[in-house]
């Protein structure tokens, strides 16, 4: 079985990612280890497919970088950090550092980076440059979204406006991905891990129909998988919120 190493310094945040990550790709050994594990060249057993490694102060991170290369010699490392986006000085690391995710990231987004990267692609959000990164940052660009688009008491917003919010969120997406209304739904209910046949059968449409709406969505966006879609609208800023359509619980 291949495995995924999981690298963080703290404990708690590690057996999070661990578990995280155990959700994400069922079919790998994720382990844990921290800075000295690597130092100390502690090698779990298998090959190593990916090394997710946590970066908290970029001075160190050609340092931890080559620590991980060193003990473990994964197929690809990717890196996470704070940071939204991913600092220029990363374009200056060895190759096999194949994505970069913020620490913010929903486990959506990192599915879907990881998933990328296993198939052997990578996953780097657009760059900040030194000037940038030194600049205050505004609320729209905060881990938690706009100001502007939450209500300072979430009690005083009346529930009868709930359902326009959400139309007015699934509009948006669909505007900043330029997808059709099928389109959007096939991709939302395809965020969420459904099959092409209950997505089909939540739409009402069949299978090869919703086969058909994705390969449309592969072609808009210039990606050639679903992972790969998926990264992209949440790396645009779609929040791929479901629409009103029957939604089965799994």
């Amino acid at each position: 079985m291949s495995v995924i190493v999981v690298v963080d310094p703290h404990l708690l945040t590690r057996l999070g990612l661990v578990q995280l990550m155990s959700d994400i790709t069922p079919t790998h050994k994720i382990v844990g280890a921290d800075y000295e594990d690597m130092e100390q060249r502690e090698t779990p057993a298998g090959p190593i497919e990916l090394v997710l490694l946590t970066v908290h102060d970029f001075a160190d991170v050609y340092d931890l970088v080559a620590n991980a290369l060193s003990a473990y010699s994964p197929t690809a490392i990717m890196l996470t950090a704070n940071d939204e986006e991913m600092p220029d000085l990363l374009a200056s690391l060895p190759g096999r550092v194949k994505g970069y995710v913020s620490r913010y990231a929903t486990p959506q987004i990192l599915k879907a980076a990881v998933g990328l990267v296993l198939t052997g692609g990578d996953c780097f959000p657009r760059i900040r440059t030194a000037t940038q990164l030194s600049q205050p940052r505004d609320n729209a660009s905060s881990p938690h979204g706009s100001s502007r688009l939450r209500a300072k008491n979430p009690k005083a917003v009346p529930k009868a406006h709930s359902s326009l919010r959400k139309k007015n969120v699934v509009e948006a997406d669909r505007e900043l991905l330029g997808l059709t209304v099928r389109q959007y739904e096939v991709l939302s209910l395809l965020a969420r891990g459904d099959s092409m046949k209950t997505i089909g059968r939540r739409l009402n449409i069949s299978p090869s129909t919703a086969k058909a709406h994705l390969n449309a969505i592969y072609q808009r966006m210039g990606v050639h998988n679903r992972s790969a879609a998926i990264f992209a609208a949440t790396n645009k800023g779609a929040s791929l919120s479901l629409p009103q359509i029957p939604v089965e619980e799994k």
